[in-house]
């Protein structure tokens, strides 16, 4: 089958806030958190086929059912079907950019970016809401994700509130991955055994629409899983503190890691951490805007 092809863009995220504020009945945790986007993306190539097929460009990632991608389109399929619209199968090729492992929602991206697609190819046969109850089904991070830009997630981190700070584009973005995959089960399963008494305080729910107040309320912030992860590897912390040594807004491993990452001024020189840090992963990137995000999401090739 010729067709057309398209490319989607597939954005990750930090979390410049994470914490855990209890663990539901079916085993899984609410958590209270801050998404921010990121111009960092995976690019995934997709068209019309007689039958499904998926390539990823990194090898380790499983082409079976748990693969948010394949998710992605086997529940939008289904839901359509309920609506009485059969979809297409797709070839799908995903170029990775985003780190594996990395607390970044590069998995989540992809599936959310697919969901995206599929809506916007037959005519946004979901509102809003319909499409955010089947990316929660891909993964905990894809409602966010299907949108991006800044927010507060609650509940699974399914429940957003959004932000619109034009001027965090004009920060700069740096990203240490260190190699190291950390499994989000193994972290959520372990966290409480590293819990502090001593938690800094910052009341996210009281976040205004300002963005000075949102750069000085960073300094409160804390990611909740840092104590187990620095404790199982101490390289990491070892990075954090010599990113924080260059006085950036906020530096912070992201979701339950492996990457830490450290926010600055767009007027900040990045030039002496380049050079320190130059044997390890290093990305250089900006946040991004809903309103960027949507320019860029698609491209009819």
């Amino acid at each position: 089958m010729n067709s057309e092809k398209y490319l989607v863009r597939a954005f990750g995220k930090v979390n410049l806030f994470l914490d855990i504020t209890g663990k539901r009945p079916d085993g899984y945790h609410d958590i209270l958190t801050l998404f921010m986007s990121v111009a960092l993306n995976d690019e995934i190539i997709l068209s019309e086929s007689d039958e499904t097929s998926l390539k990823i460009t990194d090898k380790t990632i499983p082409l079976d059912k748990t693969n948010t991608v394949l998710k992605a389109l086997c529940l939008f399929h289904e839901a359509a079907l309920v609506k009485g619209v059969k979809t297409s199968d797709f070839e799908v090729e995903v170029r990775k950019r985003i780190p594996v492992g990395a607390g970044m929602g590069g998995g989540s991206a992809d599936g959310a970016a697919v969901l995206r697609f599929l809506n916007n190819r037959y005519g946004n046969l979901f509102t809003d809401k319909e499409l955010e109850e089947i990316a929660v089904r891909v993964g905990s991070d894809v409602p966010f994700l299907l949108k991006g830009g800044l927010a507060k997630g609650e509940g699974l981190g399914e429940k957003l509130e959004y932000f619109d700070f034009p001027e965090l584009e004009s920060c700069k973005l740096v990203i240490l991955y260190p190699n190291v995959h950390i499994s989000t089960k193994w972290a959520y399963e372990n966290y409480s055994k590293h819990l502090t008494k001593s938690k800094k305080y910052y009341n996210i729910n009281s976040l205004k629409k300002d963005f000075d107040e949102f750069k000085g309320s960073l300094k409160f912030s804390f990611n909740v899983f840092e104590d187990l992860v620095y404790g199982t590897y101490p390289r990491l912390k070892e990075i954090r503190e010599r990113l924080e040594a260059k006085s950036p807004l906020l530096s912070m491993m992201t979701g339950s890691g492996s990457a830490i990452f450290a926010l600055f001024e767009g007027s900040a020189d990045l030039s002496s951490i380049e050079k320190e840090f130059g044997g390890n992963k290093l990305i250089l990137t900006t946040p991004i805007t809903q309103r960027h995000i949507n320019n860029e999401f698609l491209t009819k090739l």
